[in-house]
């Protein structure tokens, strides 16, 4: 007999039930099935057939809907909740929650569902599947664990209570980590300590701050609760901040102030754990070298030199020997480059090239968001900026580079302070630029089109100063052979001629080429490409169409 025709039968029988005595006596042989199949009890074995029957038909099954189903008060049934946190924690169920019902709170407003290999065991009349055991390798295989406990989703996972105690239930059970007891000597509330894990978990996976109300908000679902416990953090009164485990940066708005870990809390990971899976920790706002394709540039004559020393000068074998001279002689170690010049002629690319062939990673700083709109909030970004790279230099070998991607946005001249609270702003970013860059031992490359922009006292700042000009008549021609090869050598001298155009703006003009092929299927001529040209820098005195030519 299939199982799947016992299950319909019991669920038949079932209906409007109200748990008796006799429907167990009445069903006891199809019930000694689903027990026997399900390695249940009887009441475990039914509350399975109903909540099935329900997932069919009607999708997660509540309280309400089983206690209709089986006809009897959900106060009654709620004595059976031993039984279903049994079948929960035996994944024979798997439980949500409903947002919109927020008025339930505890065991009413979840709802259960079988998962989807045991439902297509059963139609397959297959065994159950094993349940896949989770092994604890290291602290981040535990982290991860803890994540998925409840985190992952507001509308799944478990209750606040139940997140906290198999959080707390896991981290006894893997004290042996070295995080886990160095976090033991602060003293920390369960709640503060689960926190923290949280933190850690964004943290190895290249968010180094979170939304400080999301991240109390599953430990603290409270309004009430969640605004006293994040009143505490912004009074500094806190064990966390106390302690120096989290800074707290608060906005203008609550829901806009956000919390990280100090460089002492991260230390706690970085001197030991973290070295068991250095390579899973992946920032955001950063590039590997080896995601960097290969990208053959031309230059100038005088920049190529320049360009090819700076690259010689930043491999590692060289940067060691460059840096120790420099601290012996008592002058800055840091490695600050700015690129300056035309559009589109190759400057942030070829920091890119540089990272690539010298195997280092690209910390880019987005200026934008270190541009605040509120006043005093632009300070705190940048000394943010270097101390999220500070933490990203001790955890990363070879040193990484901090890149400044348009670079005269914040490089700017510094303002008079009668202009306002906006030139009092910038001015005090420029302070705390100038005092980094004083002190600064990494790799920094920043890089403008606006270099006139720029405030005179970066200048001493800056170790090298390379200047990006539009590429000289010989060096054009081969850009134009290098993107489009077809081309015949007396066009790609015709058009380096005739139109000074930089790296960038012929990009533009074989990106053209490209779709012209593809929706004319044909070759573009001379004469295309000589329209592309007038098109890219906006020459007025033509008549030729703005678009595709046909």
């Amino acid at each position: 007999m299939l199982i799947l025709d016992v299950i319909r039968t019991v669920s038949e029988n079932a209906l409007k039930c109200k748990l008796s005595e006799g429907f167990f006596n009445e069903n006891k042989a199809d019930l000694e099935k689903l027990s026997l199949y399900f390695n249940s009890t009887p009441i475990q074995s039914v509350l399975l057939a109903a909540v099935l029957t329900h997932n069919i038909h009607k999708g997660a099954a509540g309280v309400d809907d089983l206690s209709g189903f089986f006809g009897c008060n959900a106060l009654y049934l709620l004595q059976y909740k031993p039984e279903l946190d049994y079948l929960l924690q035996t994944g024979l169920l798997k439980k949500t929650t409903n947002s919109r019902n927020k008025n339930k709170v505890g065991l009413t407003n979840i709802y259960f569902y079988i998962p989807e290999d045991i439902t297509e065991a059963i139609l397959a009349n297959k065994p159950i599947p094993e349940p896949e055991t989770e092994t604890v390798k290291d602290i981040l295989d535990l982290l991860e664990m803890i994540y998925n406990l409840g985190w992952t989703d507001d509308e799944d996972g478990f209750s606040t209570q139940e997140l906290i105690n198999k959080t707390i239930q896991l981290v006894d059970e893997h004290r042996k980590f070295p995080l886990l007891k160095k976090l033991k000597r602060f003293n920390l509330s369960d709640i503060d300590l689960i926190l923290m894990l949280h933190l850690y978990w964004l943290f190895v996976n290249g968010e180094p701050e979170t939304d400080l109300e999301l991240a109390v908000y599953k430990l603290q679902p409270g309004a009430r609760d969640r605004f006293k416990y994040i009143k505490g953090l912004f009074a500094g009164q806190h064990p966390l901040i106390k302690q120096e485990l989290v800074i707290v940066q608060k906005n203008r708005f609550l829901e806009d102030s956000v919390v990280r870990l100090s460089e002492k809390a991260t230390g706690l990971l970085l001197n030991d754990d973290l070295k068991i899976a250095h390579t899973r920790i992946r920032r955001n706002n950063t590039v590997l070298p080896s995601e960097i394709s290969v990208k053959e540039l031309i230059f100038n004559r005088e920049e190529a030199i320049s360009i090819e020393k700076l690259t010689k000068s930043l491999t590692e074998a060289n940067l060691k020997k460059i840096q120790n001279r420099m601290k012996s002689r008592n002058l800055p170690s840091g490695f600050t480059v700015l690129f300056y010049g035309e559009p589109g002629t190759g400057k942030t690319e070829s920091v890119y090239q540089i990272a690539r062939q010298t195997g280092r990673e690209i910390m880019y700083v987005d200026i934008s968001k270190s541009k605040s709109s509120w006043f005093g909030e632009s300070e705190k970004l940048i000394k943010k900026v270097f101390a999220e790279y500070n933490a990203f230099m001790k955890e990363t070998t070879p040193c990484p580079v901090l890149l400044f991607n348009e670079a005269d946005a914040i490089f700017s001249r510094r303002k008079n302070v009668e202009s306002g609270n906006v030139a009092q702003t910038e001015n005090a970013i420029q302070n705390i630029l100038l005092q980094e860059l004083e002190t600064f031992s990494g790799i920094l490359f920043a890089t403008t089109n606006m270099v006139t922009n720029f405030d005179k006292a970066f200048e001493r700042r800056f170790l090298f100063k390379l200047r990006f000009p539009k590429p000289d008549l010989p060096s054009r021609a081969k850009i134009w052979k290098l993107k489009l090869p077809d081309l015949l050598s007396e066009e790609a001298d015709y058009l380096a001629e005739n139109f000074h155009l930089s790296g960038g703006q012929i990009d533009n003009i074989v990106r053209k080429c490209e779709i012209s092929r593809i929706l004319d299927n044909k070759k573009e001529s001379l004469d295309e490409l000589i329209s592309f040209c007038h098109e890219e820098v906006f020459d007025t005195q033509i008549t030729a169409r703005i678009g595709f030519i046909s």
